[in-house]
């Protein structure tokens, strides 16, 4: 697995903007280093505290996200959703244009 984590690494820093992949089986994430700037966290922080995400959403789109991730379980679709994030460190959140898929 930790090569494939590797590599799936190794193409996502070569994209121009912040992405992370989450995997559930076995739970794992990925983030390049746009997201790793924009979040103030690296992937191995989200395997240590899988809740820990959520816990950065601010508290009033908290429900959004939740409800975004039931949709993408239940209707296995492209699923897009804004939200706040607050950063590691930071006094403010940013905004977050979460767009996953299964």
């Amino acid at each position: 697995m930790l090569a494939d984590k590797q590599v799936v690494r190794n193409v996502l820093d070569h994209l121009p903007t912040g992405i992370g992949v989450w995997y559930v089986q076995p739970f794992f994430c990925v983030f390049n280093r746009g997201a790793v700037q924009l979040t103030g966290f690296s992937d191995c922080d989200f395997q240590q505290d899988d809740s820990l995400w959520l816990s950065r959403v601010h508290p009033r789109d908290q429900e959004l996200v939740s409800s975004a991730r039931r949709q993408l379980r239940t209707e296995k679709q492209k699923v897009a959703c804004n939200y706040r994030f607050l950063p590691n460190g930071g006094k403010q959140e940013i905004w977050i244009r979460d767009v996953s898929r299964p």
